[in-house]
């Protein structure tokens, strides 16, 4: 339950409700109260994305930070993510990390080994095939992730901006989206 006081009168309640009957797989529900009355209740079904923004919306106007998870992809050539005179050390991605992690916005992060120790998965009409490397030949590969919760987009693109490897590589932000169940 999420609540949200705006001024001294006004009163709203965010509901997450977990609806499931038997066996069957819980459905999650967002639902907000729109009028609390003595013997009953009105309520108006919000979408998960509808919900967190609506929630953000409010947090905003009583002074209360809400936050998202936003991914942030690594990418560089892996040929050249060490070598150059810019690149950063693994002690350093780990000082940032730590500092991240101190302050409460890092929620995993790791660095990966090279593509060539990847494999692609891939089933078609029921048939698994597994191939060896990566999904596709690029000039950067996917060297890490940093998975980090921020209020807002700009605060993530932040975060990311001081990662280390973005000196010599790129960084993704992408938001981490609620699978509507």
């Amino acid at each position: 339950v999420y609540r949200g006081v705006i001024g001294s009168q006004r009163m709203r309640l965010f509901v997450r409700a977990v609806l499931s009957h038997g066996n069957t797989p819980p459905v999650f529900r967002f639902f907000e109260v729109v009028d609390r009355g003595p013997r009953n209740s009105t309520w108006r079904t919000q979408s998960p994305d509808g919900f967190r923004r609506q929630l953000i919306d409010e947090s905003a106007k009583i002074g209360k930070n809400v936050s998202m998870k936003y991914l942030c992809l690594v990418y560089s050539d892996e040929n050249e993510l060490h070598s150059l005179p810019e690149s950063p050390d693994d002690s350093e991605c780990g000082a940032y990390a730590d500092s991240l992690a101190n302050d409460g916005r890092l929620i995993a992060g790791e660095a990966l080994h090279p593509v060539n120790t990847a494999s692609t998965v891939r089933v078609r009409n029921s048939t698994v095939s597994v191939t060896d490397g990566p999904f596709a030949e690029t000039r950067e590969q996917l060297a890490g992730f940093y998975l980090v919760e921020a209020a807002t987009k700009d605060e993530a693109l932040k975060i990311a901006a001081g990662i280390p490897p973005a000196r010599v590589g790129s960084i993704e932000v992408r938001p981490v989206r609620q699978l509507e169940l």
